[in-house]
């Protein structure tokens, strides 16, 4: 890609707590509930989900960090680098590109922009 404001970007320049709480969001919307049990977490539980806290289910017991039984539990990405490609990708950029820019292997953009293109087919079902 040629954009001058594109070649720039650096992920540094996205702050950590907006971009976990933009892709959570994204994500899984505003019902987050439990992989266990599927039981919604209660409201006042919610900030501390969006904060990238482990969640406790009052349904079940079970404690969960936000990306736990999503598609991205196991990726070595962290939330700037995620809100970054689902951005960029977004825009019309490509993996090569995001890459580059995030001085990652394109394997692991590639892996995340599938897991984002698989979502959006379904509609950012639950998990």
């Amino acid at each position: 890609m040629n954009d001058p404001l594109v070649q720039k970007f650096d992920r540094d320049l996205l702050d950590e707590d907006r971009c976990r709480e933009w892709f959570l969001l994204w994500l899984y919307g505003s019902s987050i509930c439990c992989p266990r049990c599927g039981h919604p977490l209660k409201k006042q539980r919610v900030p501390r989900f969006f904060q990238g806290k482990i969640s406790y289910c009052s349904h079940c017991g079970k404690k969960f960090y936000p990306l736990r039984g999503s598609p991205f539990h196991s990726s070595k990405l962290d939330y700037q680098e995620l809100a970054a490609i689902l951005l960029l990708w977004g825009l019309g950029v490509t993996p090569d590109v995001i890459a580059a820019l995030l001085k990652r292997q394109k394997v692991a953009i590639s892996g995340a922009v599938k897991k984002i293109e698989a979502l959006k087919r379904m509609d950012r079902c639950t998990f």
